[in-house]
């Protein structure tokens, strides 16, 4: 290991990675795909429900798949929004090894002084 700061390490490894953002940016993609699909699908869904006669068999799968669909689109939803919560974070983190760093370069120059 040598001179590095394990300290400084863990905000590297944190924030060094590119493929996880990409992955995230895909995944964020990936999550308003299935929200829009989600939403037109419940709608249409509704709309064949409320048309069909009765409460038959398929008046009521399409009333599970109505469901469903809002169901897909509430947790498309909410991991867009975990998404943004993480890239908060990430933002969060950057700040902060903005403002640590010249202390902790500061100590590390101290203990080699020493």
């Amino acid at each position: 290991m040598g001179d590095a700061n394990p300290n400084l390490e863990l905000f590297s490894f944190t924030l060094s990675s590119g493929k996880l953002e990409k992955a995230a940016e895909e995944v964020e993609y990936v999550a308003e795909v299935v929200e829009k699909v989600a939403i037109t699908t419940e709608k249409v869904s509704e709309e064949v429900a409320n048309n069909l006669p009765g409460n038959g068999k398929l008046k009521e799968a399409a009333l599970i798949v109505e469901h469903l669909s809002s169901v897909a689109a509430s947790d498309a939803q909410l991991a867009e929004n975990i998404i943004h919560k993480a890239n908060d974070l990430k933002e969060d983190v950057e700040e902060l090894e903005k403002m640590v760093k010249p202390v902790v370069d500061r100590i590390g120059h101290v203990k080699h002084v020493d």
